[in-house]
């Protein structure tokens, strides 16, 4: 039993040691872990390390260059056939496993952004069997994500677009606080709602009280306010980012977990309104939900993002506490809020890697030392 444990200790100092961060601190914590007598009670603390460490530990098995002899598209996308340049081995490679995760030079990639037939490229051929770009290469800071595969062609019903919308209403939490005062004056509140009610006020945040308030008072509301915090993100569209080289929903959907994810690791409360612009102004996703999304109503619409949410963060019990709730405008503007509780749980990764924590001044992804001090501050608090 000792030896797994020690086994485990070795396995985390190596892939420390990837990042090449050389602190006493990691051999004296990690030895420490020694003291366990149940290497069951142990793996169990260090669960949600075991992606960030597999991420780490990737060892490269060979490096080769190749000479790409076709492109070829294929229903999942484009396909590269290439020869090993070394020993005239033939083999094929998604485009995206490149491209998305380097820079290459000009003269290998057309006016489109994909790979040229005839190109010279260095890659590297993981344990796993996987094949990736050489290191020499440029890496992207932020790695595109793959293509989706072009769906069949649905469209959306007006009538399944609305559908359970609830219309939205905008009461600020002092017009709450008043409304309360109001009911106080009429005597048509109990002593315990009121005893609660103070408690809440002088213990809670903003948001807590307003969603105790509106939950006793019975008014749905939703405060926009008009610009971005601690609790609250704005995203104009779930179908197109800001980025004007990348407006694919599976990339704006990457954009939107990372929010989440970020709530998440803050352990706050937090809403994403898509739909809304970055000054609060209701924009409404109505029309790219009618005229591009590839479904025929909002339920299956909303159904692919919690799976597709599901898998980019493989933690069920976060992901099931999410909520989606639509408004309409009396004009017709469709907005969504994605409501994220205090998660009180482990660090949550999003695509088993990537960390990101929430400030005042929005999202921030955690690297390399500050990635790990995070985790070890988590993993203490863990097992004190």
């Amino acid at each position: 039993m000792n030896q797994i444990i020690i086994q485990n200790n070795q396995i985390v100092l190596r892939a420390l040691d990837k990042y090449l961060l050389k602190d006493n601190r990691f051999s004296r914590f990690y030895l420490q872990k020694q003291k366990f007598s149940k290497a069951r009670a142990f793996r169990k603390q260090s669960d949600y390390l075991n992606n960030l460490i597999k991420t780490i530990m990737a060892t490269t098995k060979r490096s080769f260059e190749a000479k790409v002899i076709e492109v070829k598209n294929l229903s999942t996308g484009k396909y590269l056939r290439y020869v090993n340049m070394n020993n005239g081995e033939e083999g094929i490679v998604p485009e995206w496993c490149i491209t998305s995760f380097v820079v290459l030079p000009n003269e290998c990639i057309d006016s489109d952004g994909h790979v040229v037939v005839g190109t010279i490229l260095k890659l590297r051929e993981m344990e796993d069997g996987k094949i990736y770009p050489s290191t020499s290469y440029q890496h992207r800071a932020n790695p595109l994500q793959k293509p989706s595969v072009p769906a069949k062609a649905k469209k959306m019903s007006k009538e399944s677009l609305y559908e359970d919308a609830q219309l939205y209403q905008s009461v600020s939490l002092d017009e709450l606080w008043n409304m309360f005062a109001d009911k106080l004056r009429k005597n048509e509140l109990t002593v315990d709602a009121i005893l609660l009610a103070m408690d809440v006020k002088s213990k809670s945040s903003e948001k807590e009280q307003s969603a105790y308030l509106g939950t006793l008072l019975g008014v749905n509301s939703v405060d926009l306010g008009k610009q971005e915090n601690l609790h609250r993100e704005f995203k104009s569209s779930f179908m197109h980012s800001a980025n004007p080289l990348r407006s694919e929903r599976s990339f704006q959907n990457q954009q939107i977990f990372k929010e989440i994810v970020a709530f998440g690791n803050s352990h706050e409360m937090g809403d994403v309104y898509v739909g809304v612009g970055n000054d609060g102004t209701i924009r409404g996703v109505e029309d790219e939900l009618l005229n591009e999304a590839p479904f025929e109503n909002r339920a299956d619409f909303q159904a692919d993002f919690m799976n597709q949410l599901s898998q980019a963060i493989d933690n069920y019990l976060f992901v099931s506490q999410i909520k989606m709730i639509w408004y309409k405008t009396v004009e017709g503007k469709l907005f969504c809020r994605i409501s994220i509780p205090k998660w009180e749980g482990g660090i949550i990764l999003l695509n088993g890697c990537e960390l990101y924590v929430r400030g005042d001044a929005g999202k921030k992804q955690l690297k390399n030392a500050d990635l790990i001090n995070y985790v070890l501050t988590c993993y203490q608090e863990k097992v004190a």
